[in-house]
């Protein structure tokens, strides 16, 4: 509903994932996911004089899988690239909200001691099946990422009540969907950090 208050509703979700890494012996792993998406209250559309077929179009509820291809590249000591090649279908009971995605992830990793960086890149679209009856055209969206994180091992010696030295990590995130609807742009900063330890 656009420029009018939403109405709160839930949102579950549950699934499973499969993972089969370093096939054959490679260094090559696929993985597939597939989860259930439940709508609690589901009105898109409602007070829009949108006709019953055309809400119907707008239904969120359904399925999504993900494929996922990944190989490592084992680089110089403690450095390592993995490409990554995604796949995503959105099977949501609405057709004007089903669609393909497609992806490309490239993660750059170093594990040193004391302190390991991971580097990750994604570039990706997704082209929805059919026209959303609001804005009279069939979504298409770009998607952009970027994401770091660095991990100081034990800088100080540190420990709780007997566990292992703390562990501490800073990351960074960035992600930005430029659509050809503008009610679906996104962008998402996201700045965390941490301490984590082991008894």
């Amino acid at each position: 509903m656009v420029d009018k208050n939403r109405n709160e509703t839930s949102r579950s979700s549950y699934g499973g994932r499969l993972a089969w890494d370093r096939i054959f012996g490679s260094n090559f792993q696929l993985q597939f996911t597939a989860r259930k998406v439940k709508i609690g209250s589901e009105k898109s559309g409602d007070d829009l004089g949108l006709s019953s077929r055309e809400k119907d179009l707008l239904d969120r509820n359904g399925d999504r899988y993900n494929l996922e291809v990944l190989y490592r590249f084992n680089l110089a000591k403690g450095h390592r690239l993995a490409p990554a090649f995604i796949y995503s279908r959105d099977e949501s009971e609405g057709d004007a909200m089903a669609g393909d995605a497609y992806g490309f992830q490239l993660t750059y990793s170093f594990l040193g001691d004391p302190i390991s960086l991971v580097l990750n890149g994604s570039i990706g679209a997704a082209d929805n099946d059919k026209k959303n009856p609001i804005y009279d055209k069939t979504q298409n969206d770009d998607n952009y990422g970027l994401q770091g994180q660095i991990l100081y091992k034990n800088p100080w010696g540190w420990s709780l009540l007997g566990s292992n030295p703390m562990n501490f990590y800073v990351e960074a995130a960035y992600a930005y969907t430029n659509s050809n609807i503008d009610f679906y742009d996104q962008e998402a900063i996201l700045v965390t950090g941490g301490v984590f330890f082991r008894w």
